[in-house]
């Protein structure tokens, strides 16, 4: 089974691979839209049954469905010339799950009263750090892009007053 299941990783990253290549072109950028689609629905399917979640499904399938409104709601309602932005939200979202999912992670430990060995409390620090810096990267990102934010070099402590006017 072990066998199967690194097989579907590996066919998953193939279509990754593919469909990054084929975003590089207007003419191809649907197909390859579709075949990175693919290797995301192999990958969650191979790693759901991995980890054997099926018990919570409903968790899953809520997630998915509402997941799916809000990308299909943003997609359709913004036009062209707003699409670095969304990105640079979407962009932002996924490093804000990086990072709840690494503090997540960290409270369970804790919760358990367990010491974790180095390498997991290593990757827990850096899914914190790397998804709060890509979180607030791409909240300055979008900001700027939208205008809400000047277009001048960022200092940390300016990003609050540039957001808020203050």
């Amino acid at each position: 089974m072990a066998g199967l299941l690194n097989i579907a990783y590996i066919g998953s990253a193939i279509l990754f691979i593919l469909g990054i290549k084929r975003l590089g072109s207007a003419e191809t950028a649907r197909q390859g839209n579709r075949l990175s689609a693919i290797g995301m629905l192999i990958a969650i399917v191979v790693t759901l049954i991995n980890q054997n979640v099926f018990d919570n499904w409903y968790w899953i399938v809520g997630g998915l469905a509402l997941r799916g409104a809000i990308g299909a709601f943003a997609a359709n309602r913004v036009e062209m010339t707003g699409m670095p932005e969304l990105v640079a939200l979407f962009n932002g979202f996924g490093g804000l799950a990086s990072l709840l999912v690494g503090w997540a992670e960290y409270q369970r430990i804790i919760g358990e009263g367990r010491v974790s060995d180095l390498f997991t409390s290593g990757v827990i620090v850096l899914a914190i750090l790397i998804g709060g810096i890509t979180f607030t990267g791409s909240l300055i990102a979008w900001g700027k892009l939208s205008g809400k934010m000047n277009t001048k070099p960022t200092l940390c402590l300016n990003v609050y007053f540039q957001f808020y006017k203050i």
